[in-house]
């Protein structure tokens, strides 16, 4: 989606308060026509109707594949693909949402999921493949919608302007699938904008609308039962903290061993590697550019920030686990964008490892913007992203905000594994135990 105005018109444009205040989010209503903003019946649409894709044919474009191949050559870049996952599924939020134009922006990302198995080797010449990037409207509410995001890989020749139809994705070729959560709002009023409605046609877009609807309705009605600041953890969780505090007094008592951890249903057997969530830290600050604004112009878009908070999350995975097989990137677990980050804003990334179980390692991204007038600070987002390592690690808290973090890493990464129960009253129940 092409940018409303440029950053020079943008500025001559915008109204009072100040440039980088939150308070001034409201998408830039000031560089929009009336028009633009004129609500239309709400239609039916197919999922068709949204289909939009990238192709990257890395097979006969080598530079395309060196500003995407990772350092260890065997891989690609996957905060690169994040940045370019949310900006697809944001053309295909706008396409299902035509001829309206409304404001629309990234509410939270649901879940994505790597296929190692899938995924293409790039160091050798012959392994090569092409890949594609292809989003759909998988669900909508009234005002929001789910878009479905695969990244599959291609043997056929491809070439950056090859025409894809719905039809040419096959599934067994799909090694990363991104769920995203995008809402409207009227760019005048800032409310909710109303949105066409999605008629699923096949099976499997029932399916998936049924999935998403569900998980839909499972976000809301969990919202408060796994909220730690307003309802203290179960009992289960309770005795799984005390467990946790025995472990690190064990540790503190030894510190020049790995003492065995006490068993548990949650560890099963002693750890090879016990890590201090304390000394896992790892931080970033970086000026918001205009240069990475979202279309509305004022407000950072919200695939950089999956980029920035994922290139500091393996940093601090690999840091932690130095290896010939460095850690690979599982999924990134339920995040919610809390608020948008201002152009011109300080942006405070803060990388912690809060959760082990067995050969998986939660990395949480804390982001905190920061105005560059008046140093107020703003929480604007929670980023947990999920690394498979070579060894079974236990991540040890010692204070209570620590213990509270283990907690929800805990809780985030059974919700990604129980994904596929679409929000049922089973998932609802192991995520609470």
């Amino acid at each position: 989606m092409r940018r409303q105005a440029t950053w020079l018109e943008a500025l001559r444009s915008k109204p009072a308060p100040a440039l980088n205040s939150a308070k001034s989010a409201a998408v830039g209503a000031a560089t929009k026509k009336p028009e633009d903003v004129e609500e239309h019946a709400v239609q039916d649409r197919l999922a068709k109707d949204s289909f939009a894709y990238v192709v990257l044919p890395f097979k006969t474009d080598p530079w395309m594949l060196d500003s995407y191949i990772d350092s260890n050559g065997e891989g690609l870049r996957v905060g690169q693909l994040f940045q370019d996952l949310d900006a697809l599924a944001c053309v295909s939020a706008y396409r299902h949402c035509h001829p309206a134009k409304p404001a629309i922006v990234t509410a939270s990302v649901d879940r994505v999921l790597l296929d190692p198995a899938v995924l293409p080797s790039f160091l050798d010449k012959s392994s090569v493949r092409n890949v594609s990037l292809s989003g759909t409207v998988t669900w909508t509410g009234r005002s929001s919608m789910e878009i479905t995001v695969k990244v599959a890989a291609h043997d056929e020749e491809l070439h950056r302007n090859s025409k894809l139809q719905f039809d040419d994705i096959k599934e067994e070729n799909v090694f990363m699938v991104a769920h995203f959560t995008f809402v409207a709002r009227n760019t005048k009023t800032n409310k909710s904008f109303p949105i066409n409605r999605l008629v699923p046609q096949s099976k499997q877009e029932l399916a998936d609308f049924k999935r998403a609807e569900n998980y839909n309705l499972y976000k809301r009605s969990i919202a408060s039962k796994k909220d730690l600041r307003s309802k203290h953890p179960s009992e289960k969780e309770s005795e799984l903290i005390h467990l946790l505090w025995l472990n690190y007094e064990d540790q503190m008592e030894a510190p020049t061993l790995i003492s065995p951890l006490r068993k548990s249903s949650e560890t099963g057997v002693a750890s090879e590697k016990v890590i201090l969530m304390q000394d896992t830290t790892m931080e970033s600050t970086a000026l918001m550019q205009p240069q990475n604004r979202n279309i509305h112009s004022y407000m950072i878009f919200g695939g950089y920030l999956l980029r920035q908070t994922f290139d500091l999350a393996h940093a601090c995975v690999v840091r932690l686990f130095p290896s010939v097989q460095p850690p690979v990137f599982n999924s990134l677990d339920s995040t919610t964008f809390k608020a948008p980050v201002p152009v011109g804003s300080i942006l405070k990334l803060t990388a912690t490892a809060v959760y082990g179980s067995k050969e998986k390692v939660q990395i949480r991204v804390d982001a905190v913007a920061v105005h560059a007038g008046t140093g107020e600070s703003k929480h604007t987002g929670t980023f947990a992203y999920s690394f498979n390592v070579n060894t079974d690690v236990v991540i040890l808290p010692k204070t209570y905000k620590e213990m509270m973090w283990y907690l929800e890493g805990r809780r985030k990464v059974l919700e990604s594994e129980n994904f596929h129960l679409h929000g049922t009253e089973e998932s609802i129940t192991q995520i609470e135990n």
